[in-house]
């Protein structure tokens, strides 16, 4: 074993590993090397890989590894994935979708390239509203009339159901974007009597059980937007509760531009806003780990080390209910 470990050594020794991570990409028979090697290149914007993506996604047989790829594409360099994109275009499932996803950004916008099979997903997204996560900074970014207007449609989509973790990134975005509707829903949150459990605190030195509503909850993860780390307490009276709401939700703290008081969460990586903390996130036990992407995604197999931030980091279910790396994770602030 030693003997031929000293020989790949040897013989790699004047190699990168960005020659190998292509080389891996190139000629391995094991699709989980090919998408290890395709998500760490594209996360290093290691644009060399991009022409053997498109042969592989010919030649993986699973359609979730081709999407996967595909999702690369689109995170590496779409201006440059058109044609291809056009081609997986008629392909269904995840495909569509990424496929969708490059020509909305980088097609003809003058034949709305892309255009209704986006729509199409958003429309059709899931309760987790995977779809949307996906497609959210895509659809701001553009600054398109009729893609904001989508993008506002997400306020509509939240049920009784949908956490406040889900709900916040959404509704923060949209603030930042100036729209108003996003505005309106946030001062209505913070007065939602909705109930959301107990909790229990001493006041005026007698314990007490506190009544929780969806407003404690809202105004809660709303406070962590705050430059001044200003936090909202859930044991204190609900009269003084409901005075710290009206500071929290007070409109100037999200005004976009000098005035505010909020700043803008990292430019996700990966279009990961939900986990888009700036706070780095821990290898599991010390050790980099794979993981598959359900929630917010990264490209396929990429492996999180410590100088990487939550936002190019895969996650569950959950940057949502979880958005956050399945077996082990840590979470930033707030």
């Amino acid at each position: 074993m030693r003997e031929k470990a000293q020989e790949w050594i040897n013989a790699n020794s004047g190699r990168t590993r960005t020659d190998l991570l292509l080389e891996n990409l190139r000629n391995s028979a094991e699709p989980g090397a090919v998408l290890a090697a395709a998500g760490e290149l594209t996360r290093n914007k290691e644009t060399a890989a991009l022409p053997l993506i498109f042969l592989r996604i010919q030649n993986l047989q699973k359609a979730e590894d081709q999407a996967s790829l595909a999702e690369c594409c689109f995170r590496l360099a779409p201006e440059r994935s058109v044609e291809e994109a056009r081609k997986w275009l008629n392909k269904g499932g995840e495909m569509r979708f990424w496929a969708a996803m490059i020509l909305f950004s980088n097609g003809d916008w003058s034949k709305r390239e892309g255009w209704a099979e986006l729509k199409e997903a958003l429309a059709n997204d899931d309760k987790e509203l995977t779809a949307y996560k996906r497609a959210f900074d895509a659809l701001l970014k553009s600054g398109r009339p009729e893609a904001l207007e989508v993008a506002v449609g997400v306020l509509k989509r939240f049920n009784k159901d949908t956490s406040v973790w889900d709900i916040k990134p959404f509704v923060h975005r949209l603030i930042l974007a100036g729209r108003k509707e996003a505005l309106d829903y946030m001062l209505a949150a913070l007065e939602d009597k909705t109930t959301a459990g107990t909790t229990s605190s001493v006041i005026d030195g007698k314990r007490v059980t506190i009544e929780l509503t969806r407003a404690d909850e809202f105004a809660e993860d709303l406070s962590c937007l705050r430059k001044d780390e200003h936090m909202y307490s859930y044991t204190t009276s609900e009269a003084e509760r409901i005075a710290e709401r009206q500071n929290i939700g007070h409109p100037k703290l999200f005004m976009v531009g000098k005035a505010s008081a909020v700043e803008p969460w990292p430019q996700p990586t990966v279009n990961n806003f939900v986990a888009a903390r700036g706070e780095p996130i821990r290898m599991a036990n010390g050790v980099p780990v794979r993981y598959r992407f359900i929630g917010f995604p990264a490209p396929a197999g990429q492996v999180c080390d410590p100088t990487v931030v939550a936002t190019t980091c895969g996650l569950s279910t959950g940057p949502s209910g979880g958005a956050w790396p399945s077996n082990d994770y840590s979470r930033g602030r707030c």
